[in-house]
């Protein structure tokens, strides 16, 4: 995914959460499908910062004969979501902290 530095206005899809570092870079949380082996599906939550470019990936999966049938995830499906958006937060909060990269100046066109 690639992020528009200093681009607040616009959140890519897919995107949790964005937040701002102290030089005004982004770090940008956000939710993708990730790959398949079947019958799971592996999706990840993934943070990014438009400055350094440091980046950190939670994954987790569900079971893709499961959702086409109607039948109930494993009860622990909705914990690990919900423990990666977690994980990810605290990991995007403390490093808009910290982090001084500036953003890489966009080209001209």
């Amino acid at each position: 995914m690639t992020i528009v530095a200093n681009d607040i206005t616009q959140w890519p899809p897919g995107t949790v959460a964005r937040y701002l570092t102290v030089v005004k870079a982004i770090v940008t949380l956000s939710e993708h499908a990730g790959w398949v082996r079947l019958p799971d599906v592996f999706t990840e939550h993934r943070a990014e910062c438009s400055g350094c470019g440091d980046h950190e990936t939670w994954s987790w999966r569900f079971n893709m004969a499961a959702h086409e049938e109607g039948r109930r995830q494993d009860p622990h499906v909705a914990e690990l979501k919900a423990k990666g958006v977690k994980q990810g937060r605290e990991w995007s909060q403390a490093h808009a902290e910290r982090c001084r990269a500036l953003p890489r100046p966009q080209a001209s066109q």
